[in-house]
């Protein structure tokens, strides 16, 4: 077996094994054996899945990639809690208007990681649900688009995930 050695590929796989280890750390604890035997899980789990966990070969693994992740799931938390809310209303109150509908939005992502994390986000937050991705095109099912506020809000939700996404993804 051939392990890969360009400098982006080593970075990357550290970085994962760091991540690893102290998402094991967090499971198992401080204790002597679980630490050594972490040690032991974490490189035989590289060894056997590095070289095939292709979807991450197009993440970035820099400060800036960092930073637009957290901003991605600060945007994020920002969008469910608001969209719990939308939704909780519209069933408390059934004046407000229920005209779903599917949407199909361009997108510039290209990267499967960026396509699958927006695809989660959409389907996750309340009121939306990720239908299919074809080509350059994201297809979305809403609760309203009635008005264009609301698809224009949906639209400006879109371009912010995507905005963080590709700064994350190579």
């Amino acid at each position: 077996m051939q392990l890969p050695c360009a400098p982006a590929t080593v970075r990357r796989i550290l970085v994962n094994s760091v991540l690893l280890y102290r998402f094991w750390l967090a499971l198992a604890g401080f204790e002597s054996g679980a630490m050594l035997y972490g040690v032991l899980v974490v490189a035989v789990c590289q060894l056997i899945f590095a070289p095939r966990l292709r979807l991450f070969r197009d993440l970035r693994y820099d400060l800036g990639a960092f930073i637009a992740f957290f901003r991605f799931c600060l945007s994020f938390s920002h969008s469910l809690l608001s969209s719990n809310i939308d939704v909780a209303a519209r069933v408390i109150n059934p004046r407000l208007p229920i005209a779903p509908g599917i949407l199909e939005i361009k997108t510039a992502l290209k990267a499967d990681l960026a396509i699958m994390l927006i695809s989660y986000a959409i389907t996750l937050t309340p009121g939306t649900i990720m239908i299919e991705t074809r080509d350059d095109s994201l297809f979305i099912h809403a609760i309203n688009v009635d008005s264009p506020q609301a698809v224009s809000a949906i639209e400006t939700t879109i371009a912010t995930y995507e905005k963080y996404l590709t700064r994350m993804v190579c």
